[in-house]
């Protein structure tokens, strides 16, 4: 399975770690998902990406139980907003439950609505952004050129992915990333 990207997180060092499954990848970094009771503002994420419902259910319950409380739930997983919906209501401030593969306004309300506490976006829609912010939810947007790049940190972006990560080095010495020296990047596992 090819590496789903880079993500740049502001204020937050790489962190290494390994996948866990064929359907769900835990983040290769940390995210910083604001105050949220017995963390130190960060907090690791795994991405849950599933043929079904009860697939996804499965390995959210299977993440949960081995203490990664951050799950991005991919809008490719079938009645994926019902899953973000439950676990939302069922883990509270538990854990924080977000939507991922959010690809337009439309999805990117859908998502808030049915509880998602952040959005990640393989592209850079202005419109994704500008709503995630409306209802106050960090987006993290998908970039893959130093324009993009730019472009993300100018619309207000909560974090940048840098995708697909297959074409890219590591941002630290990565050409498309040199207008973000400064920032710094982690790569989600896969």
């Amino acid at each position: 399975m090819a590496c789903p990207g880079w993500c740049w997180v502001s204020h937050e060092p790489p962190r290494r770690g390994a996948g866990v499954g064929a359907e769900g990848r835990t983040a290769n970094c940390r995210v910083s998902l604001g105050d949220h009771p017995g963390r130190t503002g960060a907090a690791r994420f795994a991405i849950v990406r599933s043929k079904t419902y009860d697939e996804a259910s499965a390995t959210a319950d299977t993440l949960l139980s081995a203490g990664i409380t951050s799950l991005e739930i991919s809008l490719t997983t079938p009645f994926a907003l019902e899953a973000v919906t439950t676990l939302s209501r069922e883990l509270g401030d538990d854990a924080v439950i977000g939507a991922g593969t959010v690809l337009d306004a439309a999805s990117a309300r859908m998502a808030v609505d049915a509880g998602a506490r952040f959005l990640v976006s393989p592209s850079l829609d202005a419109s994704v952004i500008s709503a995630g912010h409306r209802y106050g939810v960090p987006v993290f947007a998908g970039v893959s050129t130093p324009t993009e790049i730019v472009r993300g940190l100018e619309l207000g972006a909560d974090a940048l992915k840098l995708f697909p990560a297959a074409g890219h080095h590591p941002p630290g010495s990565a050409t498309s990333a040199r207008p973000c020296r400064r920032r710094r990047w982690c790569r989600p596992a896969g």
